[in-house]
């Protein structure tokens, strides 16, 4: 349940950048929200396995069950943390573009004036 309140959340929180931004297809940054959500769950997870398996070549993974549930809070926290540091590079990034252009608009204005 505490999951699909994430992906929900995570949908709005890249879905509201999109808007600030005036994204004209805010769907894009949702999804990359939620793709990235996962993405990073997986990759977390993935890490860790490893990790396991260099530290203990023996480990049993299928008969650690504490391991399942602090494996997926660490991953879900991680994916998160990671998360907010992706919204905020799109954010920068979203914002250096509307910078550029309304530059470049500035400049245009009274060209076509002095060209006639």
């Amino acid at each position: 349940m505490l999951s699909i309140l994430l992906i929900y959340f995570v949908y709005k929180y890249f879905r509201d950048l999109a808007r600030k931004y005036k994204v004209k297809q805010t769907w894009k940054y949702s999804l990359t929200g939620v793709v990235s959500y996962f993405g990073f769950q997986v990759l977390f997870i993935f890490v860790w396995a490893i990790v396991a398996i260099i530290m203990d070549p023996n480990y049993n993974f299928e008969n650690n069950k504490s391991m399942n549930s602090g494996v997926g809070f660490l991953a879900m926290l991680f994916s998160m943390l990671m998360l907010y540091f992706l919204h905020k590079y799109l954010e920068k990034r979203l914002k250096q573009k509307q910078i550029t252009s309304s530059v470049d608009e500035i400049d245009e204005i009274g060209f076509n004036v002095n060209n006639e």
